[in-house]
């Protein structure tokens, strides 16, 4: 998923392990994505367009 963000936009992405299942995403400080439990993660695809609609607006 980082090397997909990488690759699209050139920015370093840092994965850091989280705790009791959550799955996070930020960009400029803000969440563009969260999963808990029971929720699917995108695949790298979903999550470079997340990235996009941010970065595009």
């Amino acid at each position: 998923m980082a090397e997909a963000v990488k690759e699209k936009y050139g920015i370093d992405v840092d994965l850091v392990p989280g705790d009791g299942g959550v799955f996070l995403v930020e960009l400029d400080g803000r969440t563009i994505f969260q999963r808990r439990l029971g929720v699917k993660i995108p695949e790298p695809e979903g999550m470079v367009a997340l990235v996009a609609e941010r970065l595009e607006g």
